[in-house]
This record gives structure tokens, sequence and C-alpha cells, in this order.
């Protein structure tokens, strides 16, 4: 099943939800290298298993050895005190960064349409008042 690590590394991106090359993006590993690991070509060195594993939500040992998987239990979750009106950029830029899924929702808005972007907080604004309810 997931025995060898280019199994592993599909298995966490198939569950992540995203594709190679937001992976590249989220981890600072280079396309290349991501494409030739899920290849079985080589392995990374432990820093780069390490960036892969963070930027997945998974256990580096997991990754590299098929041993013990820890997943976040929600990878949606981020600490919203990052975007309360009296904090800086930086903190902002901060809980982008612990959040690779809000970073690639960013990243993403960014090619949208005013009226697009209005809209999506709208829905944003029915789901937590349904949250609330």
């Amino acid at each position: 099943m997931d025995n060898d690590f280019k199994s592993r590394l599909r298995k966490a991106l198939d569950d992540a939800g995203i594709t190679a090359s937001d992976l590249s993006r989220l981890s600072g590993v280079g396309k290349s290298d991501i494409s030739h690991y899920l290849k079985g070509s080589y392995l990374p060195k432990q820093d780069k298993c390490y960036s892969l594993a963070k930027a997945l939500h998974v256990d580096p040992g997991w990754l590299m050895t098929g041993v013990q998987q820890v997943v976040e239990s929600d990878p949606w979750h981020f600490d919203l005190q990052h975007f309360a009106s009296g904090d800086t950029d930086q903190d902002r830029l901060e809980a982008l960064h612990q959040n690779p899924q809000l970073g690639m929702l960013f990243d993403r808005s960014r090619k949208m349409s005013k009226e697009d972007v209005d809209f999506m907080l709208q829905m944003a604004d029915r789901i937590l008042k349904e949250r609330e309810e």
C-alpha cells in the first residue's frame, strides 16, 4: 500500500487536495525535485522531507519511513486572532505562513474579480452565521 516514499508522498498530496506545484510553493522544494520523488527516481534529504511533511501536515517520520502518521485533525484550522483589526501585517503574513491552505485560498483569490471576491465574502459570512446558530 504505502510501502515506499513515492506512494506516501502521493497519498499525502491527494489527502491534502493539492498539486505538486502547490506543494513546491508551500514547501520551498523545487518542482523538479518533487517530480523525481513522485516517480521514485530518488529520495529527499532529511531537510527537504521535513519541509514537504510540514507543508502536507503529516509526520516527517511517516513520510520517510511509513511509521506513525500524525495529521492535524482539521487542516483548515487557523488562529483567527491573527486577523484581528489591530494586528500588524506581519501577524497576518505569519498566519498565512502557518496555514498552507489559507495561503492557497489567498493566492487564488488574487486572480478573482472584485465581484467574485465580494461573493466569496458573502458566502463566508453565511457559513459563519450558520455555525453560530
